[in-house]
């Protein structure tokens, strides 16, 4: 099967033929003129990616989502000059194969968050939370100009969230009486439509995030894929890893946000309302996925109390 032929449908039928993609990635190394050596699927990831002699990383995108390439490529090429206080990958290459986009990369060592999180003590944790904040900002201070490829318009996106907002848990399956005030607690006063335009992933999650042991403790180390890349307000970035790591700590959760720049006096119920928002209005928002991580919230009988339970500030200042 030539690749331009797969469109979503057969992808799905394809996504897990190891041997077909062997085939394909063997294909892009002649391209390339690169050598044959060992080729292993990494088990996370909703996309195709190889290990190439555990020195590379091969990442194919679809011919249908060939602007998330462009997207990867030109953050890439951005982080690799201003980045220092993190890993990320490295562009080898850049190219077509049978009208995919391929990018070959660096791969970074290390073990992915995901697979150690509940090993680590809590002294780990409030570490990695605030060396994350700190990595997170980092990345924020990244000159936005010329990254044309990733601007979608954040007022735009925005706007168009809202307006879908009861449909999107509607269909993720929620029935509460909370599904029912999803727009009445949209307050648009709490939306930054035209903020000072940072580099977002949207993805600070364990998926994307490696560890490497240092003097015997687990350390923040590397931080992985950027295909999903879009320029906006800042704090939209903070709910990864509140909402799929700390879980309604508290203890965790205030460190990560005044280690990111939060003034403690900002840490407001306004600004907890802003997060929920953000979070309702996400293009992956689910509420069920939230609270089988997070059982606290399972009996709010509103926004405001869901908020609490979500994204915990400790002493929050009353507005």
């Amino acid at each position: 099967m030539h690749l331009s032929k797969i469109d979503v449908q057969l992808f799905d039928l394809y996504r897990n033929q190891d041997q077909f993609w062997q085939a394909k990635l063997k294909g892009i190394l002649s391209k390339e003129h690169l050598p044959p050596a060992p080729l292993t699927r990494f088990s996370h990831g909703s996309t195709i990616v190889y290990s190439y002699n555990k020195e590379y990383a091969i990442k194919l995108y679809p011919s249908f989502c060939k602007e998330q390439a462009l997207r990867e490529r030109a953050v890439l090429e951005v982080l690799s000059s201003f980045i220092e206080c993190i890993e990320v990958p490295q562009i080898h290459s850049f190219g077509e194969y049978e009208g995919w986009k391929y990018v070959i990369m660096t791969q970074l060592n290390g073990e992915l968050l995901a697979d150690i999180w509940e090993g680590l003590n809590d002294k780990e944790k409030l570490t990695l939370s605030m060396d994350l904040g700190k990595v997170i900002a980092h990345i924020h201070s990244v000159p936005t100009a010329g990254l044309y490829e990733i601007d979608i318009g954040w007022k735009d996106f925005m706007l168009s969230r809202i307006k879908v907002a009861y449909d999107h848990h509607q269909r993720s399956g929620r029935k509460s009486e909370l599904l029912e005030k999803v727009l009445a607690y949209m307050d648009p006063d709490m939306i930054e439509f035209t903020p000072v335009p940072v580099l977002l992933t949207g993805e600070y999650t364990p998926y994307n995030l490696l560890m490497n042991k240092i003097d015997g403790k687990w350390k923040l180390t590397g931080v992985i894929d950027f295909a999903d890349c879009f320029l906006g307000d800042g704090d939209y970035d903070l709910l990864g890893p509140v909402l799929f790591m700390f879980c309604g700590d508290g203890r965790l959760v205030r460190p990560f946000l005044i280690s990111y720049g939060k003034p403690e006096n900002r840490l407001t119920n306004d600004f907890q309302q802003k997060l929920m928002m953000y979070a309702l209005l996400h293009p992956y928002s689910d509420l069920n996925f939230y609270l089988s991580k997070n059982s606290s919230g399972a009996n709010a009988k509103n926004f405001d109390e869901l908020a609490a339970a979500l994204f915990p500030l400790g002493r929050t200042v009353q507005n």
